[in-house]
């Protein structure tokens, strides 16, 4: 497309909320605790939190988009994860009280905060609650370990083309159009994540324009054969 149109929406609705099932259990719980704290802006490049840093909160992405980035060693870090519109974030806290990593603000963006005291009486009054926190945090720990396979056993081609077909998926799945969207991250980041380099990214995308799987115009992509991608070989 000479000009492909984002249909990435800035923010999701609290329906669309992955923490949503604690805002909706609120009002009726003793001593009148209201879901959400607060609702925090962030502006781009700006951190939620730090590596290290006492935690006390989970959190939920209501616009915009962040990156979780991880130490590694002395020397660097890892980009572990890219969170948008929806997202449920920070759950490690019911069990660890300092944050594994940092959370950054990919553009300007804004979040909401439920402190983890608040979200344990949510817990211990309505088991369905209880219930979705379990879910939440088992796919989390699936994704996670998901995310450690493909770096380990597929090729640069497959982890590209699995990180635009997820892409397109976590869309889909909140009712918007897989076919078009905006990729808010830089090419490097992506790379980091993909443990890639820069270079092999581009080469990448290129391949997979020239087959007819995608076009990229700037951080903007259009999927033109999803089933190209998601059955994408080893080697290109």
């Amino acid at each position: 497309m000479d000009a492909p149109v984002s249909i990435w929406p800035s923010q999701v609705g609290c329906a669309g909320c992955a923490l949503h099932p604690l805002c909706e259990a609120a009002d009726p719980v003793p001593y009148s605790l209201p879901a959400v704290d607060t609702r925090g802006r962030l502006e781009h490049g700006e951190a939620l939190f730090e590596a290290g840093s006492p935690q006390g909160s989970i959190y939920a992405v209501r616009a915009g988009f962040l990156k979780v980035v991880t130490p590694v060693d002395e020397a660097g870090s890892r980009i572990v994860r890219f969170l948008m519109p929806g997202d449920a974030f920070g759950l490690e806290g019911f069990a660890a009280r300092r944050h594994a990593g940092a959370a950054v603000a990919l553009e300007d963006s804004e979040v909401c905060e439920i402190t983890l005291r608040r979200a344990q009486v949510l817990a211990d009054s309505f088991p369905p609650v209880a219930a979705h926190l379990r879910r939440l945090l088992a796919a989390e720990i699936a994704d996670a370990r998901m995310h450690a396979a493909v770096l380990a056993h597929r090729s640069a081609p497959q982890r590209l083309a699995g990180f635009l077909v997820d892409a397109a998926r976590r869309w889909s799945d909140r009712g918007y159009s897989w076919r078009e969207f905006r990729l808010p991250m830089e090419r490097r980041e992506i790379a980091d994540y993909l443990g890639l380099t820069v270079e092999t990214v581009s080469r990448v995308l290129s391949v997979f324009r020239e087959r007819g799987w995608i076009s990229v115009k700037g951080r903007h992509v259009s999927i033109h054969d999803l089933e190209g991608l998601a059955s994408c070989p080893r080697a290109l």
